[in-house]
């Protein structure tokens, strides 16, 4: 053995993927999942990928890290193969439909898509007071009690403006149907809290405090979900 090998010199440093690799993968992913990729959006992300592709052969020609460069080679081609793939598809199917059925298929593509997000949007606000108020239930400090009406109020807001704007309307949807069991669960999920605090926030002289609220918010639901 060398003295370079002995102290661990001279040996290769261990194969680090190009961020550039990832972040392609990434973006090719997202689109994959849309139902209509943008068509400006792939001409930039197979620009991307033809770069990546690139350095990994040009690894391979100097016998660098040849079995590393080869697998993300062929696996990023094999994703904007697939890409590619679903865009002719769409491509296709616009001229068998003449285009009319086609561009309206993707506007109320996109308007689901957008009101899925509003959705989104106003679930995370139910969530953030959900866990405010089941954290007041855990950790019973008394600097609590004042933030607990409007965080009660918070919640039946919330899930009363979810509810009239996307549960009902859009009843059929499974997103929203989703939404509207983690809306149960999660208040479900509070009313448990309390239940198992009950004993330490009675010491804590909050009980009647947080019980109030938490009937006002089962209450609040029930009218906003029925």
């Amino acid at each position: 053995m060398g003295i370079a090998d002995m102290f661990g010199l001279g040996k290769k440093e261990p194969f680090r993927a190009p961020r550039e690799a990832a972040e392609v993968r990434y973006k090719i992913a997202a689109e994959l999942r849309e139902n209509y990729p943008d068509l400006a959006r792939y001409r930039e992300i197979k620009n991307e990928a033809e770069r990546v592709v690139q350095q990994m052969n040009d690894l391979i020609a100097k016998k660098e890290y040849v079995d590393e460069a080869v697998s993300i080679r062929d696996d990023i081609q094999k994703r904007i193969d697939g890409l590619t793939a679903k865009i002719k598809k769409n491509a296709s199917e616009n001229t068998a439909q003449g285009g009319q059925d086609y561009v309206e298929k993707k506007i109320d593509y996109l308007e689901r898509k957008s009101t899925r997000n509003k959705a989104k949007t106003l679930f995370t606000v139910f969530l953030e007071a959900q866990e405010a108020f089941t954290a007041c239930c855990r950790e019973g400090r008394r600097d609590q009690i004042l933030e607990l009406g409007p965080v009660a109020d918070r919640i039946i807001d919330t899930v009363s403006e979810l509810s009239s704007k996307f549960f009902k309307p859009y009843g059929q949807d499974k997103e929203m149907q989703g939404m509207k069991e983690n809306v149960l669960a999660k208040i479900s999920e509070l009313n448990n809290s309390f239940k198992e605090n009950t004993g330490r926030l009675e010491q804590l002289g909050m009980k009647m405090e947080v019980d109030g609220n938490v009937q006002k918010i089962l209450s609040g639901i029930e009218r906003a979900l029925s």
